[in-house]
């Protein structure tokens, strides 16, 4: 597989992981293509390979995004499930003759 079709392949097995919100996959993707662009640093490379890249930039840029947005949401439903918890706990103060 050449360079371009390496990133082209990387491009959709990223945007796969993260549309499937495989958060192992994405993470796995993401290695690989910083490896792919550690190998390609200090030789020359040409036009179609860097736009390429360019494309998978941005592409990278989005899916970091969507994690952070996806990552936020189950921030926010683990504080609300905190938050019922604790109430809920708060009842087991009580005895049950009480509550009536």
């Amino acid at each position: 597989m050449d360079n371009l079709q390496l990133i082209h392949h990387l491009a959709c097995e990223l945007e796969s992981a993260a549309t499937e919100c495989n958060w192992n996959k994405v993470q796995k993707t993401d290695n690989h293509i910083a490896q792919m662009l550690s190998s390609l640093q200090g030789h020359p490379q040409s036009e179609s390979v860097l736009q390429a890249l360019d494309s998978l930039k941005q592409l990278h840029y989005k899916v970091y995004q969507f994690c952070s947005q996806q990552s936020q949401n189950v921030e926010n439903k683990m504080a609300q499930h905190r938050q019922t918890r604790e109430g809920l706990s708060a009842y087991a103060t009580f005895t049950p003759d009480e509550i009536k």
